[in-house]
């Protein structure tokens, strides 16, 4: 495994290339930056911006992205969490009672409305430790990253000492 923080400034051909070819070998890159603006300007003159953020967005299998993030980035990640279709009332007709009293009607009209499953604003607003998780396969998720205690148990000898780890 090989972890890339501050990717805009580290950003070279060899990395592009490495994206591509690495998943074939059993090997896997993590890699972090601020927002998709900062993979369309590498410090790196010679490459082109565009081109960095599609092969990274394509050769990266597995995406986790942290809300509060520029309005670019959270359109991205609303766009490609997919859409969903929602039933709401186009129409609902009112008709009046013997009394006066206004009362729903029989006639309505239900109609399928697309959005995104998870929207720029719910992405820009998301607290501190949540993100947006992008597995292949799957739905795109807001999942938690908050530490989990776990107990590790490492033996010397004849004796055990137990500690508590955050992963």
């Amino acid at each position: 495994s090989l972890f890339i923080d501050e990717l805009r400034f580290l950003m070279s051909k060899t990395i592009l290339d490495s994206l591509a070819t690495v998943a074939g070998f059993n090997v896997d890159i993590s890699t972090a930056f601020q927002n998709l603006g900062d993979l369309n300007n590498p410090d790196d003159q010679r490459l082109d911006g565009r081109a960095v953020q599609q092969s990274v967005l394509t050769n990266s299998q597995v995406k986790f992205i942290f809300g509060g993030t520029d309005f670019e980035t959270a359109e991205w990640v609303s766009e490609a969490s997919g859409s969903i279709y929602k039933k709401w009332a186009r129409y609902e007709g009112t008709s009046f009672n013997a009394a006066g009293g206004e009362e729903w009607a029989q006639s309505r009209m239900i109609s399928d409305l697309e959005e995104t499953l998870i929207s720029p604003n719910q992405v820009l607003a998301l607290p501190k430790r949540l993100g947006v998780l992008f597995r292949p396969n799957r739905l795109a998720t807001i999942t938690n990253v908050a530490p989990i205690q776990v107990a590790d148990t490492v033996s010397r000898g004849d004796n055990s000492v137990g500690s508590q780890a955050s992963i």
